[in-house]
């Protein structure tokens, strides 16, 4: 699993092996979760454009199961 490009302007890409089941989360630096949807492809594009500038944390989940947790910066 892979995101690019970090530090970001307003787009970035998740790359995952298998989507199946997996969900993502976005949440900001207070802990706020800002969406949640499933993942529907191997690669899937992020907009950061109506987020403030700052970290964001992506959580990659597939049942209970956290499986990554990834730090995204928006400039």
């Amino acid at each position: 699993m892979s995101i690019w490009p970090n530090p970001t302007d307003n787009w970035a890409t998740l790359s995952v092996d298998d989507p199946q089941m997996i969900i993502y989360q976005i949440y900001d630096v207070n802990g706020k979760l800002l969406q949640t949807k499933p993942l529907q492809e191997k690669k899937t594009l992020f907009s950061f454009g109506n987020f403030a500038p700052g970290p964001y944390l992506i959580k990659l989940i597939k049942g209970d199961k956290e499986l990554k947790s990834i730090t995204v910066i928006k400039q």
